[in-house]
C-alpha cells in the first residue's frame, strides 16, 4: 500500500514538474510574447495545477469531497492517464509547424487608439456599475459578512444582470492593449490601471470570485504581449519581462489569499476555522478542484451523455420555458451523477458542480474522448493562433486573444455551458467595435 501511494505521487509529481519546465523553457527562448503567442504555456501552467498540484496537496492531506477515499488502483490509473494526456498534447505537431503571415496593423488603426482608449474607459464603467448593483443587493438582502460566509445567499435576489461585471475584465484588457500600441503608461495611465485593477479585486473579492481575478490578470498581460509594435518577435524573456510576469503573479496570489482569508474569517466556527489552517488546500481545491470527478468516475458505472452537455451551452439562449426538456450542463449532470437528485429543475436550493475539460469529457464520451478533446482543443488553439498572428485590426486581435487564452485557462477548469455564456460577455463589446470600426474612419480620414 505504501508503496503504491509513493508511485501515485511521483507520478503527479513528475507531472507537475514538466508542466513547469515546458512554459519555462518557451518563456526563456520565445519571451513574454509567448504568454499570447504559444497554447503550451498558460495551458501546461493551468493543467499542472488542476491536475497534478491540486490532486497532490489533496491526496497528502487526505482530503476528497465525493467520497471519504479512493481505490489505490483508481489513484495510480487516473494519474498515469492525466500524465499521459499531457504529453499527449505537448507532443501534437499542430504546435511545432511554423505559422505564415506578418503580424502589422492597418496604416489608419493608429488614428482610432484615441476612441477605443475612451470605449475601453466605457465598457469597465459599465461592468463597475453592475459590480456595484450586485453589491448593494447583497448589502441590503443578508450583509456582506454573512454574504461572504456562505456565497448562495441572495441569489435569486442578484438576478443574472449581475454576468455584465465582467465587462470590467474586458474594459481593462483593451485599456491595456491600446496603450501597449499608443503610447505606453506614462502619465496618469499607470493609476487608471491601479484604481480599475481595485474596484474590480473588491468586487470580486466579496462574490468569492479568484478565478475572475487570474483571468483578468492573464488577459492584461496576454494583450499587453500581443498589442505592442513587433510584440511577436521579441525573443528571450529578458530581466524587466521577467521581473513584470514574477511580480504579477505574486501580486494576485498574494490578494486572492488574503481574500480567502477574509471570506473564512468572516465566521468564528469550526468550519471556518478548519478552512483558515488549511488555506492552501482549499483555495486549490475551492478554485481547480474538479479533477476528483475523474476518480468518482472511474470507480463508478454512470451513462455517457454523449455531448448532450456541449449541446446545452449552445441551447442555452432558448428559454426553459419553452423547451422544458432541453439538456443540462456539466455541472447539474455531475451532481446528479453523484448525489442522485441534487439538482432538478424548478427545485429551490439546486446545487451543482463544476466539471473543467477533461472531467466533461469523460462524462460525455468515456476515456477515449479524452483524447479526441485534447486533440480538438488543440487543432482550435492553433487556428486561434493563427487569427492572433493575421489579424490587422486591434479589436480583432484582442478579440483572439481572450478566446485563445480562455480555451487554454478556464476551459480546463470550467462548465462547458459557463464558459460559453462568460465567454460571450466577454467578446460581444469586441465584436461590436470591430464592426463599427470603418465608421470611425471615415470619419477620421474627414478630419484629417
Amino acid at each position: 500500500m505504501a508503496g503504491i501511494n509513493y508511485i501515485y505521487v511521483f507520478i503527479l509529481s513528475c507531472g507537475l514538474l514538466s508542466s513547469a519546465i515546458v512554459p519555462l523553457r518557451i518563456l526563456r527562448k520565445s519571451g513574454i510574447s509567448s504568454v499570447a503567442m504559444n497554447p503550451l504555456v498558460l495551458f501546461s501552467v493551468y493543467f499542472g495545477v488542476v491536475h497534478f498540484l491540486t490532486p497532490l496537496v489533496k491526496h497528502l492531506d487526505g482530503y476528497y469531497r465525493y467520497q471519504n477515499t479512493y481505490y489505490d488502483s483508481t489513484l495510480l490509473s487516473v494519474a498515469s492517464l492525466t500524465f499521459l494526456l499531457y504529453h499527449f498534447a505537448v507532443g501534437l505537431k499542430v504546435f511545432s509547424r511554423p505559422l505564415s503571415g506578418a503580424i502589422g496593423f492597418k496604416n489608419d488603426e493608429y488614428l482610432r487608439l484615441n476612441k477605443l482608449v475612451k470605449l475601453s474607459l466605457a465598457i469597465f464603467a459599465v461592468g463597475a456599475l453592475a459590480a456595484w448593483m450586485d453589491f448593494k443587493v447583497v448589502e441590503d438582502v443578508v450583509g456582506v459578512q454573512s454574504f461572504i460566509s456562505d456565497r448562495h445567499l441572495a441569489a435569486e435576489e442578484r438576478g443574472s444582470g449581475r454576468v455584465l461585471a465582467n465587462l470590467m475584465i474586458v474594459g481593462f484588457a483593451l485599456y491595456i492593449a491600446t496603450n501597449s500600441v499608443r503610447s505606453g503608461f506614462g502619465g496618469n495611465k499607470l493609476l487608471i490601471l491601479a484604481c480599475m485593477l481595485v474596484g474590480a479585486f473588491a468586487y470580486y473579492s466579496v462574490i468569492s470570485s479568484r478565478n475572475s481575478m487570474l483571468l483578468m490578470m492573464l488577459f492584461g498581460v496576454a494583450v499587453y504581449a500581443s498589442s505592442g509594435k513587433g510584440a511577436v518577435k521579441k525573443t528571450g524573456l529578458g530581466t524587466k519581462n521577467l521581473f513584470f510576469l514574477t511580480a504579477a503573479a505574486l501580486v494576485t496570489i498574494g490578494i486572492v489569499y488574503l481574500f480567502t482569508v477574509q471570506r473564512y474569517g468572516a465566521s468564528d466556527s469550526d468550519y471556518a476555522q478548519n478552512r483558515l489552517d488549511k488555506i492552501g488546500l482549499y483555495m486549490l481545491d475551492g478554485a481547480f478542484g474538479n479533477d476528483e470527478a475523474l476518480l468518482w468516475m472511474v470507480e463508478h458505472d454512470y451513462n455517457l451523455l454523449m455531448g448532450k452537455t456541449y449541446l446545452a451551452a449552445f441551447l442555452n439562449v432558448i428559454p426553459r420555458g419553452i423547451w422544458e426538456g432541453k439538456p443540462l450542463g456539466g455541472g447539474p449532470e455531475l451532481i446528479n451523477m453523484i448525489s442522485p437528485g441534487s439538482y432538478v429543475i424548478g427545485q429551490q436550493g439546486n446545487n451543482s458542480l463544476t466539471t473543467g475539460l477533461l472531467a466533461e469529457a469523460m462524462m460525455n464520451f468515456g476515456i477515449l474522448g479524452l483524447f479526441l478533446t485534447v486533440f480538438v482543443w488543440a487543432a482550435i488553439s492553433r487556428h486561434l493562433l493563427k487569427r492572433i498572428v493575421t489579424s490587422n485590426t486591434l479589436p480583432l486581435r484582442i478579440l483572439y486573444v481572450m478566446v485563445a487564452v480562455s480555451f487554454n485557462t478556464a476551459l480546463l477548469y470550467s462548465e462547458f455551458l459557463g464558459f460559453v455564456v462568460r465567454l460571450g460577455i466577454y467578446l460581444l463589446p469586441i465584436i461590436l467595435i470591430h464592426y463599427f470600426r470603418p465608421l470611425w474612419g471615415r470619419r477620421l480620414n474627414h478630419a484629417v
